[in-house]
């Protein structure tokens, strides 16, 4: 964009401001809006629900029917100063907001990265400030400067305020709505050391220490401590990036809508109703649900069943908003609101099913009123025991109680669960399978039950010729005719075909495309003819039509000189080591489920081919959810493994979810909690393994952390240990767990050929 181009746009900008967007196609009021636009100029339909801000909405409420940037620059005419707007990202973070990206006209910037640099160098000052106070400490520092009192400055403050601060704010919040967390219970063991600390330094009473900025340092280590556990566990179960911007960028914001006398009016999507007649060209998304009442066009339906075999629809067919109208020109009758489509509601299963997804709640929080309590009697009896029963000192027996509640607090115990978790999923990472989460780690762990899509799952989506049946010709020759007379077509079909023959193919003329039929073309001179088989039926002997197989498969009967000259057979192509992979789930007691929008004949075909245990076919994305529930109802812990768009709300329902990558749409990606990096499917057991491995690991953990820490205690309570050997073996027990838990990175998830070849016995 050159100087003028700018000065030219901030002309456009200003005067944009003082005359609001006014369009015979786009209404002046936008359906999600509760004000006008010319009162919105500032904000963009700022009176939008936070249902309703979605990047299409916006659009078409905002924008002129101008060109791309045009419409993008009117958007937000307050940002004057801004050369471009990056994309629809950048529309949307500018006119909905984002609790997690700026709001900017010239693209988002995710602030999810930024706070984990500033986090982490917060960590790196708090270590530095802690070691700081231990060599304080150890060699007299404020001794040798001739005043204890100078302990007040100990370096482990630092500590205290950067990693302790958040913990003191936590604990507050949490009693104010009637919580009680782990972060209480570490408050409380920081209090008391920072307590006497301050005791020790003024004088009041002795503890065995020659001045109280040991405390201080016990303090700040048990704070260091803490912000790293929470560190680690916001950087492993952060919530990943949603998909549902990327459905409802499937949906059209306009529609060509008939009106009474024929022509053609352009509107906003949402303002179409039921009864409405709508104009769909060629290569368009289609923006309704309804019925065809004119034309005759193939459909791609794969956003909606997952299938690539694009569908033939004719007049009474029904058609789905998202959908892709690949060839001819249809007029489809409505027949739902915009916010009742199929597409509508996939986008409303995806965000119901991620509002019921909780997070991962550490360990110590679920205990954390037991610890509190626990740990209080503790610390009191300890304290009245030991001036009372054994006649210590009050500032001993307040030590010793510090101790208590030191050695008590759930450091190990907290980074028992995150620790393992970045171990496991950064193990799997290096396998090429990404995990998104803690939970979703326990719940693979826990799976017994697989569902898997058919298309691009089980199959690899690449339509192959699989059977070819000559009838007085030479295969090779009826390859060739048909490959020549579909060599100018675009259809999947005509592909396979072409791609079976792999030979230089005749010329062909005079070729005619015939939607939902076939295609007809002169090659050598000859007419060559490639329809559906059922087309044909007439031309061919009866015993030669019953003799094909037709169940599972797409069949194309090919005519020379309008006589009969063979049949194609086309289907999918199973993935590379599917049977192997499916045995292997077996040997491991695990259910396996199809759930495809595919044809019961295919679905069955396949299903049967493969050994899956139940097989549901003929689905709409609904009804895959529908069929998920059911197997969660049964008791069912269920991992849904999909690829396509169709797939995002099973993905999301599911008690757990896996995407593959290669084939996979960036929408199941991004609503999966899991994904294959590749096409290897033998990755699928390797990563149950992994998940078993990192759930025991976390069990280990845990109780080694309780051991510990129950030793401790009897060891503090006699006065054999004090705060500062209580937080080194505090610290000790952290490590050992963070160390059993990097032993996850070593772990191969190969299978178990001994218990294997037990089972097979």
């Amino acid at each position: 964009m050159n100087n003028a181009d700018i000065e030219k746009l901030k002309k456009e900008l200003e005067a944009l401001k003082k005359n609001p967007i006014k369009s015979n196609s786009i209404p002046n009021e936008c359906p999600n809006c509760s004000s006008k636009i010319e009162k919105t100029e500032n904000s963009c339909c700022s009176g939008a629900t936070e249902e309703s801000k979605d990047v299409q909405e916006i659009r078409s409420c905002c924008s002129t029917k101008k060109s791309k940037d045009e419409e993008l620059h009117s958007c937000c005419p307050e940002r004057k100063s801004k050369e471009k707007i990056d994309g629809d990202q950048g529309l949307a973070s500018c006119c909905s907001g984002g609790s997690s990206k700026t709001e900017t006209c010239c693209g988002t910037v995710d602030l999810g990265k930024k706070n984990r640099r500033r986090e982490l160098v917060l960590l790196i000052v708090s270590l530095l400030s802690i070691v700081a106070s231990y060599l304080f400490s150890e060699f007299h520092i404020y001794h040798t400067l001739g005043s204890q009192y100078l302990g007040i400055l100990d370096p482990a403050w630092i500590a205290i305020v950067l990693s302790g601060s958040p913990l003191y704010v936590t604990a507050f919040r949490k009693i104010l709505k009637g919580k009680i967390t782990s972060s209480l219970l570490v408050s409380m063991a920081m209090t008391a050391s920072i307590v006497i600390g301050f005791l020790v330094i003024f004088g009041v009473g002795s503890s065995g220490h020659d001045h109280g900025g040991t405390y201080f340092f016990v303090a700040g280590e048990v704070a260091l401590i803490m912000a790293i556990g929470a560190f680690l566990e916001n950087l492993t179960i952060g919530k990943s990036k949603s998909a549902i911007e990327k459905l409802i960028s499937m949906k059209p914001a306009i529609a060509l809508v008939k009106l009474s006398d024929g022509t053609y009016q352009e509107r906003n999507v949402a303002s179409v109703i039921p009864g409405d007649v709508v104009l769909v060209r060629p290569n368009e998304n289609i923006s309704v649900d309804g019925i065809v009442l004119t034309g005759i066009s193939a459909v791609d339906f794969s956003s909606i069943n997952g299938e690539y075999i694009p569908v033939e629809c004719e007049k009474g067919s029904l058609v789905y908003a998202g959908t892709r109208n690949m060839s001819g020109a249809l007029e489809i009758q409505a027949t739902k609101k915009s916010d009742e489509t199929t597409l509508s509601r996939l986008i409303a299963y995806v965000k119901e099913a991620e509002k019921k997804k909780a997070p991962v709640v550490r360990i110590a929080d679920k205990w954390a009123s037991y610890l509190v309590i626990s740990s209080l009697i503790i610390a009191i009896l300890v304290f009245f025991v030991g001036v009372f029963g054994f006649n210590l000192g009050v500032m001993e027996g307040i030590s010793r109680a510090a101790t208590v509640l030191v050695v008590f607090c759930p450091c190990a115990l907290a980074l028992a669960t995150p620790i393992a978790v970045a171990a496991g999923i950064g193990n799997g990472s290096r396998k090429g399978i990404l995990i998104k989460s803690g939970s979703a780690l326990e719940a693979l762990a826990k799976v017994d039950t697989i569902a898997f899509d058919k298309t691009g799952t089980l199959t690899q989506g690449k339509l192959r010729v699989e059977e070819v049946f000559p009838f007085e010709i030479e295969e090779d020759e009826l390859l060739m005719y048909a490959s020549s007379a579909e060599a100018k077509s675009e259809h999947p079909l005509a592909k396979a075909i072409i791609s079976a023959y792999g030979k230089k193919l005749e010329e062909s003329e005079d070729t005619t495309s015939f939607v939902g039929k076939g295609v007809e073309a002169t090659v050598n001179g000859k007419k060559i003819g490639v329809y559906k088989i059922d087309l044909l039926k007439d031309l061919i002997p009866p015993k030669t039509y019953n003799s094909i197989p037709l169940g599972g498969r797409t069949v194309v009967g090919v005519t020379i000189e309008g006589k009969y000259a063979g049949a194609i057979a086309i289907s999918d192509i199973l993935r590379k080591d599917i049977a192997k992979v499916l045995s292997e789930l077996r040997l491991m007691n695990i259910k396996t489920v199809m759930l495809t929008g595919d044809s019961k004949g295919a679905a069955n075909k396949v299903g049967e081919e493969l050994g899956i245990n139940v097989i549901k076919s003929e689905l709409m994305p609904e009804d895959k959810v529908e069929a998920i529930s059911e197997l969660k109802k049964d008791g069912g812990r269920v991992l849904m493994i999909g690829d396509g768009v169709n797939d995002a709300a099973a993905l999301a329902s599911s008690d757990c979810s896996l995407a593959i990558g290669a084939m996979g749409s960036s929408v199941a990606m991004e609503t999966a909690e899991s994904s294959l990096l590749s096409d290897d499917m033998n990755k699928i057991p390797i990563l149950l393994r992994l998940a078993r491995r990192t759930l025991i690991t976390i069990k280990i953990n845990i109780t080694l952390s309780l051991v510990i820490s129950f030793v401790a205690i009897i060891l503090s309570m006699f006065g054999y240990i004090d705060a500062v050997i209580g937080a080194l073996i505090h610290n000790g027990s952290s490590t050992l767990v963070c160390i059993h838990s990097a032993l996850l990175l070593l772990y191969r998830g190969e299978k178990n050929k001994r218990k294997q070849s037990l089972l097979k016995a």
